[in-house]
């Protein structure tokens, strides 16, 4: 059955694929495709002539099952948060808009400091804002990164350092 394929069982897939992102609401390729398989097993539960494992199996070939899915035009994500902050600053704060300068409630902010165990992430709030407290092991370069659904990604950094004054 190698490189054989039959429009009937493409168009299950298919069906099943867009029934998962527009009614079922998931995010992923990978998600996407398990949709797909669940409605072609859904529709053939005997497997008959093997058609059903067949399909299933060279579908996994598809791409990255983590890709995150655009359902709309995505909009671009402005992330206003200091690129340096002093060593002793207890809090750091990160504001996410669109490009228009709405904020953008329910961002998922990711700040990554090297040399810690995980990085920390937070949801904004309704008012796009999401606050961090900062340890004293804190130093050096970090990454913020800022995701949401339809959004383009943004990436940006900070550097926690020495200056010559301190708030404390």
């Amino acid at each position: 059955m190698d490189g054989i394929t039959h429009t009937l069982f493409n168009n299950i897939i298919d069906m099943g694929i867009y029934d998962g992102i527009f009614a079922d609401r998931v995010q992923t390729a990978g998600a996407a495709l398990a949709s797909g398989k669940l409605a072609l097993l859904s529709t053939y539960p005997e497997n008959h002539d093997n058609w059903v494992s067949a399909f299933t199996q060279w579908n996994n070939l598809m791409g990255d099952p983590a890709t995150h899915l655009w359902t709309d035009t995505p909009s671009v994500i402005a992330a206003n948060h200091p690129t340096t902050i002093p060593v002793g600053t207890n809090f750091f704060g990160v504001d996410v808009t669109d490009d228009s300068g709405n904020p953008i409630p329910d961002a998922l902010v990711t700040w990554y400091i090297p040399g810690t165990n995980n990085p920390i992430t937070k949801l904004t709030d309704q008012l796009g804002s999401v606050e961090f407290s900062v340890g004293s092991e804190v130093n050096g370069q970090s990454v913020v990164t800022v995701t949401k659904e339809d959004h383009k990604p943004y990436q940006g950094q900070c550097v926690v350092s020495a200056q010559s004054e301190n708030i404390n």
